[in-house]
């Protein structure tokens, strides 16, 4: 007992200490990025400033599409393209800087930092917890030399905090042996609130992944109808927002245009700059090559591009070590913070956390590729795919525990320092840039005039013009909502007719 709670001090200690140690480094090795002035975080801090105003869940930037549906004719817009998790979190660092326009974006980049901390000291602590220095040394350094981490910090990706999540979902059950509680729920709701399309991953793990007895299996599955209660206190309210206002709880402007969009019919962005839904299931029925062929061209885009998220020596060890739980045919099970690892036959090797957390990515990979082809959405696999790899970078025969012996077989300064010296030059000779990212962050610095011009312009409209932009930047920094700029003029006169009546009311959804 003295040794189990001795681990956790342990396991804590070192997770606070990772934690604030990136917290301090990380914005000194990564100079802050000017945001997009497309960036979809413009589009969040406007809903937040209206919630910040008691206005309710609003949008100041609106697709020509949205405009589709009746309740939506109107601006500032109900939020119907966005789950509104990330705005209610924006909230924090809205308030840090008092809603100040310019300084909002370096604030969320340090609520991002502070997400990035959490995740590498929670994994620390698992490996500590576990008694594995050599892995919870080894498995920061994927983790921090992914390519994408910097302009998801930067840029206020979701997938950031969704990785969070996902990781302490992860933890909690990759050994098959806990039951779904409260706070699978809990973690799973706001999961469900931040990115919806995620949220069957946990469930499928916490049903995948156990390792239970038949007499474990009646409190298994009380355990998870209470983890589904807690997901349904958490997004009922949202679900019914969204009925009373669109007749469908589940209602998304997305569902009727992101299959279509990108594809030979439908190029680009077309689709959301027109005015009629394109539902994912008349394409289907109606013209399933174009969506067949994005399809395909999705999954090799994923394919190819894989190196640019992870290096491709990550995979490979996770294969590996795959194929040799199936040669083995065992599964390892955890054990007490520096006790031995106990060895425990599974029935299948396609269980095991290892092959596990590759069939999720290709999962993801499969998901997105008739969606959105955009490296960003498997960011959220990242720090799970690293975790599981550390043993392989880290540990090696001269720096583990002997069997039987009470101490390691080197101290623990020497086995970080073996883990560091074999990880940091397999993961750096492995990695490469991801295509089309570095040439975003420069455009980004030349476009931030534009965007500026573009908002005094806005903000010089009368107050009954319709303002058409092309930035989500421009009505952010206005302060005034707009319509993205639509394909045509007759698409234009269409809304302008539609606004007309009142251009300028705002309804509480």
């Amino acid at each position: 007992m003295q040794r189990a709670a001795g681990g956790r001090r342990a396991a804590l200690a070192a997770g606070l200490a990772v934690a604030l140690l990136a917290c301090v480094t990380w914005p000194l090795l990564h100079p802050a990025r000017p945001l997009l002035p497309t960036d979809d975080l413009y589009t969040h801090l406007s809903v937040a400033r209206h919630l910040a105003r008691g206005d309710g869940f609003l949008c100041d930037i609106a697709y020509p599409l949205s405009f589709a549906w009746p309740f939506a004719r109107v601006l500032p817009q109900p939020l119907v393209h966005r789950p509104p998790g990330w705005p209610v979190a924006l909230l924090v660092p809205y308030a840090a800087v008092g809603g100040d326009t310019h300084r909002l974006p370096g604030a969320v980049r340090a609520l991002q930092v502070l997400v990035l901390a959490i995740i590498a000291g929670v994994g620390t602590a698992a490996w500590i917890r576990r008694g594995r220095i050599g892995a919870a040394a080894a498995w920061l350094v994927p983790l921090a030399a992914c390519p994408l981490l910097p302009y998801a910090v930067d840029w206020g990706h979701t997938e950031l905090p969704a990785a969070a999540l996902l990781l302490s979902v992860w933890l909690r059950h990759r050994d098959g042996l806990r039951t779904p509680g409260a706070i699978d729920g809990l973690l799973t709701g706001l999961l469900a609130l931040l990115r919806p399309e995620l949220a069957w991953l946990p469930p499928a793990w916490w049903l995948w992944l156990a390792h239970r007895t038949p007499a474990d299996r009646r409190r298994a599955r009380r355990g998870t109808w209470l983890a589904m209660l807690v997901v349904l206190a958490l997004t009922g309210p949202w679900l019914v927002r969204n009925a009373r206002l669109t007749g469908n709880p589940f209602f998304s402007v997305q569902a009727a245009a992101e299959v279509a969009k990108d594809t030979r019919t439908w190029p680009g962005y077309e689709v959301y700059r027109q005015l009629e839904p394109q539902p994912a299931w008349h394409l289907l029925r109606d013209d399933p090559l174009p969506v067949a062929r994005k399809t395909a061209r999705g999954l090799r885009f994923f394919a190819r591009e894989l190196p640019g998220l992870v290096p491709w020596a990550l995979p490979v060890l996770l294969l590996a070590g795959a194929l040799a739980g199936r040669r083995s045919g065992l599964r390892r099970r955890p054990a007490a913070a520096n006790g031995p690892e106990a060895i425990a036959p599974h029935t299948s090797w396609l269980r095991a956390p290892a092959p596990t957390a590759l069939a999720s990515m290709v999962a993801l990979a499969v998901l997105y590729a008739p969606l959105d082809h955009s490296l960003r959405h498997l960011l959220v696999m990242v720090p799970i795919l690293a975790w599981e790899v550390a043993p392989w970078l880290g540990e090696w025969p001269w720096t583990l525990r002997r069997r039987g012996a009470v101490r390691p077989a080197w101290p623990a300064w020497r086995t970080v320092l073996a883990a560091l010296v074999v990880a940091v030059p397999v993961v750096l000779l492995t990695q490469r840039e991801p295509t089309g990212w570095a040439g975003a962050a420069r455009d980004a610095v030349t476009m931030q005039a534009g965007a500026l011009r573009e908002a005094e312009a806005l903000r010089g409209l009368p107050a009954d013009a319709v303002p058409f932009v092309e930035s989500a930047a421009a009505p952010w920094l206005a302060d005034r909502a707009a319509v993205w700029s639509p394909r045509d003029e007759a698409t234009a006169a269409t809304i302008r007719a539609w606004l007309a009546p009142a251009p300028a009311t705002r309804r509480q959804p």
